[in-house]
């Protein structure tokens, strides 16, 4: 009888162990999406400024070629 109970006892403790994994787990796969849409979300601020970036160049670049080009009219 004893080894019954002791059985029983170990099936309810697995039963425990079990409900705190999967609860663990829920909150681990909320902690990986909030840090995926964070990620995503600095992806696209990288991507916002390296556009920025490369319209200023351009614009360097015109103001450059305007200064030259008035410099050979003198």
């Amino acid at each position: 009888m004893e080894n019954k109970s002791s059985l029983s006892g170990e099936i309810s403790r697995l039963k425990e162990e079990n409900v705190r994994l999967v609860q663990e787990n829920d909150i681990l796969k909320n902690q990986l999406s909030a840090v995926n849409r964070r990620i995503a979300k600095l992806k696209q601020e990288i991507k916002d400024w390296q556009q920025a970036a490369d319209g200023l160049a351009r614009m360097i670049e015109e103001i450059k070629e305007k200064e030259r080009g008035s410099r050979r009219h003198k």
